[in-house]
């Protein structure tokens, strides 16, 4: 009964006239273990505000599911810095190969905040041999946090990069001082 109600308050509040609401329930609903989170996370992807675009990309990335891929990979072109920086960080977090070369555009990008979110996306799906040769070609372009996480990626020992938890994961993006929130 109480799962009911719950999800009777979300669904009022994805209907909500204000933008940080259902921005903050966006971003929430990935800890949310009912069925319909994903759903409406689904529905929220098409929401005129970019703050609320920008926490489904986040959440989606975080769920995981393989069915939201080819939502999150649309969300990559967004008319938005922000919700593109998710959306590729998303992405990476999926691990698929043949998301290599939207990341590897992506990484292309005029922005550095971009750049670096891409390339560290890249990390996480390419082999090392692949990856050190894209950073041979690349390197000039990088900035110094990337290059010090890609590092970090690819000559760490085991023992140490298998210390980070998918929270540090999702949250590394912090540790790189990219501030995503309100750029534009």
């Amino acid at each position: 009964r109480s799962g009911q109600a719950a999800v009777a308050a979300i669904r009022k509040l994805v209907r909500q006239g204000n933008d940080y609401v259902r921005a903050n329930l966006a971003g929430s609903l990935d800890l949310c273990r009912n069925p319909i989170a994903p759903r409406l996370l689904r529905r929220l992807a098409r929401d005129r505000d970019k703050h609320v675009r920008r926490s489904v990309a986040q959440s989606l990335g975080a769920l995981c599911l393989p069915e939201d891929l080819p939502l999150l990979r649309r969300l990559c072109q967004d008319t938005s810095d922000s919700v593109r920086l998710e959306a590729v960080w998303a992405v990476g977090l999926y691990r698929r190969e043949e998301d290599i070369p939207l990341l590897k555009r992506m990484a292309a990008d005029e922005s550095t905040c971009m750049r670096t979110v891409a390339a560290m996306a890249l990390t996480r799906v390419m082999r090392r041999t692949e990856m050190e040769h894209w950073l041979d070609l690349e390197d000039r372009r990088l900035s110094f946090e990337v290059l010090r996480e890609v590092d970090f990626a690819l000559y760490a020992p085991k023992w140490a990069r298998k210390t980070r938890s998918r929270l540090e994961d999702q949250d590394i993006r912090y540790e790189l001082g990219v501030a995503w929130f309100g750029k534009e």
